[in-house]
């Protein structure tokens, strides 16, 4: 039938079968309920809307308006939280694919550890950029195709690529970098402004 305003409803012994037409607003003391469900419902707190399913809360809008997804203390305007580190924390991607998993989209996965996930079908190459708008560049590439990562180009072609000038320095001196060549201690190449060091040779540059 038609939808019924609240007055009718209340004339036909507070209950209907159709819709409910609200004019203005209405007060809820507690929260709102499934019937034939009763542990599926949104429930209210002082200033706080609180998600629930199977008896459970899952999420919440808090009071400084940040959303709690698996957690009911957001640290941030959204929050996402998994107990169990087989599961992703955070998934985008794609529902098409039949593997059960997103594909070519980033996962951040909870295992103790922050990660950040980007399959690939084979088909496509599959990267992670860090983009900057100012200088309209990728200065960060990782490509899950090669295993390989670029600093200053989006297309490594070593394991690691950086198309500009590194700098390394050492911990103890920033007078001082150091590069070592496998686990060899004695196998390095260290340097300052004066001179280069070939493991215990010294040489002056000129």
């Amino acid at each position: 039938g038609s939808a019924d305003t609240l007055q009718e409803v209340t004339d036909n012994g507070a209950t209907t079968t159709n819709s409910i037409v609200v004019g203005s607003t209405i007060g809820v003391n507690d929260a709102i309920r499934h019937n034939g469900d009763t542990d599926t419902a949104i429930n209210f707190a002082t200033d706080t809307i609180k998600f629930s399913t199977a008896g459970t809360e899952v999420a919440r809008i808090d009071a400084n308006q940040r959303l709690g997804i698996g957690t009911v203390s957001p640290q941030g305007k959204l929050q996402v939280n998994t107990a169990n580190h087989n599961f992703f924390a955070l998934a985008i991607g794609n529902d098409s694919y039949t593997g059960g998993h997103p594909r070519h989209e980033l996962l951040m996965l909870n295992d103790g550890s922050l990660q950040w996930y980007l399959p690939d079908n084979g088909s496509t190459p599959a990267k992670f950029h860090f983009y900057s708008r100012d200088n309209a560049a990728n200065f960060f590439t990782a490509d899950s195709d090669t295993s390989r990562v670029g600093i200053g180009t989006a297309s490594p072609s070593q394991e690691l690529h950086v198309k500009g000038i590194a700098m390394i320095e050492d911990a103890s001196s920033t007078a001082y970098g150091t590069l070592q060549f496998g686990t060899d201690t004695s196998r390095y190449i260290r340097g300052n402004s004066a001179e280069l060091q070939a493991g215990p040779t010294i040489q002056q540059l000129h």
